[in-house]
């Protein structure tokens, strides 16, 4: 979870830093996305792009599977690692094919199209020097980093290694902030990953954090929600109601307070609208809910309560939901407001 303050939510979308950057998401190269049909895969990578993602790194088998529907220059793959490549670079992870295949010669026999991902545990075991003789770099660094170096550590990357890629590990939920704050300082490059996947920072935090710091021309965060629905199809997998910027239930409000809170100013409690990520608020009636459930869902219904029906409402939907073990559905409140306008035109 990315913390911002309050007073972002007030900046002007002409404000902000306006610096370019490149995001690679790396969602397409977990293996749980081998396992998922065609047409899905097709459309997560295209709302991915969509969203902002400027490169999407995929696994050889879902490369396979869209290969010649997909923008190749914005695909990235592993490729072949020599031996020597290995035992040159300590922490080398993996090296991705950019663009249309393996790398091109240049002028001077180097490989470019090839980016080389390491792994470094402490900011101390970064090769400086191997990374400069490399095209592209990502640097996959865990998020233990923050917060107690990170400043020192990035100035050090944009002096020695400026256009290198930055992908934080999400071993102890920082890397969004962590991935934020590098961008934030100058860094360009950045690799997450929807969701989390992989055990890297969230795409979905990363790119709301940069849209309330001022990013709106780059990102269409209103695509969240549809790619949620796309993958929670394709995968089978329920993303948790409440997790940060996509869960189905983070709209979600009961209780009275925070729904008298929100209809004033949804600002107190939200740092960005519910349409901004393609998504609507539902207010619920249960146990908690106050007055200000009870006149929402009459005003949303056309209806002006009369004199103390609000106050009756209220004590029938806290007491039937205490009997239910849950809030109303929309069906159990219209049959409660029917049968207390029955009762009040039997009085008459």
């Amino acid at each position: 979870m990315v913390f911002i303050e309050s007073s972002i939510y007030k900046l002007p979308e002409e404000e902000g830093r306006k610096g370019e950057m490149r995001l690679t998401d790396r969602l397409l190269s977990w293996q749980g996305m081998e396992r998922c049909d065609a047409a899905s895969l097709r459309e997560i990578y295209e709302l991915l792009l969509g969203l902002g993602v400027d490169r999407l790194e995929m696994s050889p088998a879902v490369y396979a599977k869209l290969r010649g529907v997909i923008d190749e220059k914005r695909c990235l793959r592993p490729s072949f690692i020599a031996d020597e490549e290995v035992s040159q670079l300590p922490g080398l992870r993996c090296v991705y094919a950019d663009g249309n295949g393996n790398g091109n010669a240049n002028g001077n026999g180097e490989q470019t199209g090839i980016l080389y991902e390491i792994r470094v545990a402490e900011p101390q075991a970064i090769p400086w020097a191997k990374l400069n003789e490399k095209s592209a770099v990502r640097l996959t660094v865990p998020d233990h980093w923050f917060p107690e170096r990170y400043a020192a550590v990035f100035a050090q990357m944009q002096s020695e290694a400026g256009g290198v890629e930055l992908c934080p590990e999400d071993h102890n939920g920082f890397a969004g902030a962590l991935a934020v704050e590098w961008l934030l300082a100058g860094g360009e490059n950045i690799a997450v990953s929807f969701l989390g996947k992989g055990g890297f920072a969230p795409l979905e935090t990363v790119v709301m954090a940069l849209w309330l710091h001022g990013w709106r021309e780059k990102f269409d965060p209103s695509l969240f929600t549809r790619l949620r629905e796309v993958y929670q199809r394709a995968t089978g997998e329920v993303v948790p109601a409440y997790r940060a910027v996509v869960g189905k239930g983070i709209f979600e409000v009961e209780s009275g307070v925070h729904v008298d809170g929100i209809l004033k100013n949804a600002a107190c409690y939200e740092p960005f609208s519910p349409e901004t990520v393609g998504a609507s608020r539902s207010i619920r009636l249960g146990k908690h809910s106050g007055r200000a459930n009870v006149r929402y869902a009459l005003s949303a219904r056309g209806i002006s309560p009369r004199s103390g029906e609000e106050e009756a409402l209220l004590a029938s939907i806290q007491e039937q939901s205490r009997r239910l073990g849950r809030g109303l559905l929309d069906e159990e409140f219209e049959r409660l407001l029917a049968g207390l306008n029955s009762e009040a035109e039997q009085c008459v």
